[in-house]
């Protein structure tokens, strides 16, 4: 990757299980934060992921597990009020689904941005 190349990550939304999955490849560039905020943006039609050393209450934000983070390809993220926010807000997200999206990430600001436009459909509903 030559410096003037915008690294690129992945975040994985499970609607079936419901979670969010945060690759740790994304955490490291992120600068291996203590907490991963999640900011959504229904204008824009846009997610974030950002890096920070504190809890701020009232946020989205999940404790990042160092043994976790060290040992395992991921940080799962269970919430069925995550995702029932996100199919509500992105109605191109349906329940029973699971979507890649792809994204750039802002390391001097510990933070990675997903259009919804990349997503892409991985696991379809099979109606089970």
């Amino acid at each position: 990757m030559n410096e003037n190349s915008i690294p690129m990550v992945t975040i994985t939304i499970d609607a079936k299980k419901p979670r969010l999955r945060i690759y740790k490849s994304t955490i490291h560039q992120m600068g291996d934060p203590k907490y991963v905020q999640l900011m959504i943006n229904p204008e824009n039609r846009r997610i974030a992921l950002r890096g920070v050393d504190h809890h701020i209450p009232g946020q989205h934000e999940i404790r990042v597990d160092r043994q976790m983070a060290n040992t395992e390809d991921c940080v799962d993220w269970y919430s069925t009020d995550l995702i029932a926010q996100l199919c509500s807000v992105f109605h191109e997200i349906k329940r029973g689904n699971s979507y890649n999206l792809s994204g750039i990430l802002v390391a001097n600001e510990r933070a990675a941005f997903f259009d919804i436009g990349s997503m892409t459909l991985i696991e379809p509903n099979t109606g089970e």
